[in-house]
Parts: C-alpha cells; sequence; structure tokens
C-alpha cells in the first residue's frame, strides 16, 4: 500500500513523502522543473518541491486561464468523450488541496509503482530509496541550461531527459539518454555489473550534443565508442583491440552529433 505524507508551512519548500517499499520498481517522471535527485538509506520517496507561480503573459489579459489537463481534450477525433473522461481520471491529482500544492499521480501496478509530478514547482530536489530494484527516470524542462542531477542512486537505473544530465557516485548497470550533453564523474564501476534490463551493463548517449566522462586509470573495460559527426578524445592509455588495461566490463558510449571526452582519472 502506498502511504502519502505532506507537510505544509508557510514557507517554501514543501515537503512530501511517499512510502514504496522494498524491493520495487520506480518509474518517476517529472515535466517542466529543474530537478535533482539522490539515493538515500530510507523506505519513502521524498519531495523537496519550491514552488512557483508564473507570470501572467500581458496578451492573456482577458483570457481565463485554463488548467491542466483541460487544454489535453480532443474534441474533434473519434470516441473523443470518452477518451477525454481517460484523460480526467489519469489526472486525478493524489495531493489535492490549494493550486499551490505538489501535484502528482500515483499507480501501482504488481512489483512497479509509477509517479507522475506534473507543474506548479520549477525547482525539485528528490530523494529516492536505496532498497530498490529498478530505477528508471524520466524528466522533460523546457530550458535546455537546467541540468538534470542524478547522483548515490545504488543499482539498476534508467534516466531518460531532454535537457542536460549529470550522473555521479552511483554503481549501476544504467543506460542514459539525452539529446543534450551528458557527463559522468565519480562512478563507481562494477565489474560485476549485470545487464539487466540493458544490453550493456553501462550505456550512454547523446542525440546532439557532447559526453564529458571521467574514468579511473586502472579500470578494466572494453568500451564501444561511436559518433557520426564528432571527435573522440581522450589520454586514457589503450591496449591493442582498444580495451582499457587489458579490458573488462562493456561500456557503450555514443555521441550522434557531439565530441565525446573521456579524462583520466
Amino acid at each position: 500500500m502506498i502511504k502519502l505524507a505532506t507537510a505544509y508551512a508557510q514557507k517554501d519548500p514543501q515537503i512530501t513523502r511517499i512510502a514504496i517499499g522494498k524491493g520495487k520498481e520506480l518509474n518517476l517522471t517529472t515535466i517542466d522543473a529543474k530537478v535533482d535527485v539522490e539515493g538515500y538509506p530510507g523506505d519513502s520517496l521524498i519531495i523537496e518541491a519550491v514552488p512557483y507561480t508564473p507570470p501572467t503573459p500581458t496578451r492573456a489579459a482577458g483570457l481565463k486561464h485554463i488548467v491542466f489537463p483541460m487544454t489535453r481534450f480532443m474534441p474533434n477525433v473519434p470516441d473523443a468523450a470518452e477518451r477525454n473522461k481517460k484523460l480526467l481520471q489519469d489526472s486525478i491529482f493524489k495531493a489535492t488541496g490549494a493550486d499551490s500544492a505538489l501535484r502528482y499521480t500515483i499507480e501501482t501496478r504488481d512489483n512497479e509503482v509509477k509517479i507522475l509530478i506534473t507543474r506548479n514547482y520549477k525547482k525539485l530536489h528528490i530523494r529516492v530509496p536505496e532498497n530498490l530494484s529498478f530505477v528508471s527516470l524520466f524528466s522533460e524542462s523546457p530550458d535546455p541550461h537546467s541540468e538534470f542531477v542524478v547522483k548515490y542512486i545504488k543499482g539498476p537505473l534508467e534516466v531518460v531527459a531532454v535537457q542536460p544530465i549529470h550522473l555521479s557516485h552511483v554503481d549501476g548497470p544504467f543506460k542514459l539518454q539525452s539529446p543534450e550533453k551528458i557527463t559522468l564523474t565519480d562512478i563507481l564501476w562494477n565489474s560485476r555489473a549485470g545487464r539487466s534490463k540493458f544490453q550493456f551493463p553501462y550505456a550512454v548517449s547523446s542525440s546532439r550534443s557532447d559526453i564529458e566522462i571521467t574514468i579511473p586509470a586502472d579500470l578494466k573495460a572494453s568500451p564501444i565508442i561511436q559518433t557520426q559527426n564528432g571527435n573522440v578524445y581522450s589520454n586514457m592509455d589503450m591496449t591493442p583491440g582498444g580495451l582499457w588495461n587489458g579490458g573488462g566490463v562493456k561500456i557503450f558510449i555514443e555521441a550522434d552529433y557531439g565530441n565525446i571526452f573521456i579524462h583520466k582519472q
């Protein structure tokens, strides 16, 4: 059973705790916010949110603000009534109250917990329990300079974002995807990391920007490095066959329209 607790105060931030349960798979989505996520030795997902009220555009003078999810209605498609009803049901916010409340939905299915956090807050600091079996994070921010920071997550991890990603102090296996820059520092590369749900124990992919990674000088790894329209720069010592220290854990690095920078730590 999912348990909720929200603390309101006169001053920011607002703290929300969501008890998830040991060994669960967490699928967490955030929209339109600057987000950083870190693991901690606890049992609940803790969301620290800073409220934000966007200014009303001057061109909206005399117009009524249509609250989400009304803007998602589809009046001119077949079965619109049923679809719109479904959209409303899917968008019932478990954190009810004033318009300043943190808005999120929770869906549980078997061993998986899905949480969607929507709008209202431009800054979220989220702490994730260390005792989960799998963590999947998706972040959508319209600000390309709003870095998605993820750190101290234990075990299998997937991060997909439309903004830059900065990953640190995780052991994997992991899979990262973004059209923007991806930075990896202080990774606890694990030669015993299984493939889990991924093709490679470690995979990093940027479709239109750079990838920058810091690698321990003594890491035994078999990297697969690809870039279609960029260059690769590294000071790592490579043995015949493109291996680091004779080969070991597989690391896939791909930048379609950017450069790849690999630094020896």
